[in-house]
């Protein structure tokens, strides 16, 4: 029982935080003005408003904690999170990687792992650079002001999406989620960045599947 606990805690954190990579943008809006830009002069267009970063989170869920490292770059098309536990000397570590619509989820103790296709509108997978009404109104999305995180100043968001039976508050700066506060099916999660290196060097190797490690895709 304390395996399958300790396993249901740390995976659900790690998902938590790692899916937050695919983007939510409504495919019916179109831009009304039709006006052509220059696009050399353009921030090339992401989830994020900055091309790297590595983001230190410090996660609670169920009285257990977790200690989570995030990589992304390419303005977050490429994202890869390890997390660790520690709970009366049973240690283990996940690390997901996301890119291209899909996720891994892999055990690094057994070398073993999944992938899956990410789902759209879903509450742990929020692009917020590229919020539209629709979606905003479908989620029940609304803005809730400001709060200050790491000297950095957030968009307060509030979410309450009956469809999953999901809450959720987010403090968002350029699209990075620095603050979750989620109630999703009665499973309560809180995540808070404690340290943010903006425009790292992350190496390409981060973004893959470590050797040895198999991989079971799941449809």
């Amino acid at each position: 029982m304390k395996k399958l606990l300790f396993g249901a805690v740390i995976l659900g954190v790690t998902m938590m935080y790692s899916c937050s990579g695919t983007s939510t943008k409504d495919k019916t809006t179109s831009d009304s003005t039709n006006v052509k830009k220059d696009e050399s002069k353009e921030t090339p267009k992401g989830k994020y408003q900055i091309k790297s970063g590595i983001i230190s989170i410090t996660s609670e869920a169920m009285g257990f904690k977790t200690d989570v490292v995030s990589y992304f770059d390419n303005y977050g098309a490429q994202e890869t999170s390890v997390s660790t536990m520690d709970i009366m000397g049973m240690k283990t570590e996940r690390l997901s990687i996301n890119k291209d619509g899909f996720i891994w989820d892999i055990d690094m103790k057994t070398k073993t792992g999944t992938k899956m296709k990410i789902p759209e509108k879903d509450p742990k997978n929020i692009d917020f650079t590229g919020l539209t009404e629709g979606l905003m109104k479908e989620m029940n999305i609304k803005k809730e002001g400001t709060e200050t995180l790491l000297g950095k100043t957030c968009d307060k968001f509030s979410m309450n999406y009956e469809k999953m039976k999901t809450k959720a508050n987010y403090s968002v700066w350029k699209g990075i989620a620095l603050k979750t506060e989620m109630d999703m099916m009665g499973m309560k999660v809180k995540m808070i960045a404690t340290k943010l290196e903006e425009n790292a060097t992350i190496a390409a190797d981060k973004f893959e599947v470590p050797a040895g490690v198999k991989i079971k895709d799941i449809k």
